[in-house]
């Protein structure tokens, strides 16, 4: 497999849409969750496996706060996926972000089942 890779999935739900773009380096990923078809930084989290890919992951907000949780839990669920270091970025209007949580955990589901066909 020749680096980097770039690709971008995406959700729509009722009035809602979700894109999630990944950039794919050989010991890391950068995967950037966004509303409609924006390309936007927002809340930062960075994620590793733990050696040997036992227990969970370690994780860590390194900037913004608005959407903290759901970018620390998409960060976890990708590193544990890709076993390597993962960043995560999520912009999400404040309006949106309690009806966007299952959503963008769908378009993750979907994300993932791409990369592995």
């Amino acid at each position: 497999m020749s680096y980097p890779k770039l690709l971008t999935e995406e959700i729509e739900e009722g009035p809602h849409r979700f894109t999630a773009t990944i950039l794919r380096a050989e010991n890391a990923a950068f995967v950037l969750f966004n509303e409609k078809n924006r390309l936007l930084m927002g809340t930062l989290a960075v994620a590793m496996p733990q050696f040997g890919g036992r227990g969970p992951c370690i994780s860590s907000v390194l900037l913004g706060e608005r959407n903290a949780t759901i970018t620390k839990i998409l960060a976890e669920r990708l590193a544990a996926f890709f076993n390597q270091t993962v960043l995560v970025s999520t912009h999400l209007k404040a309006d949106v972000e309690r009806e966007a949580v299952p959503i963008l955990m769908r378009l993750l589901q979907k994300l993932i089942e791409r990369i592995q066909t």
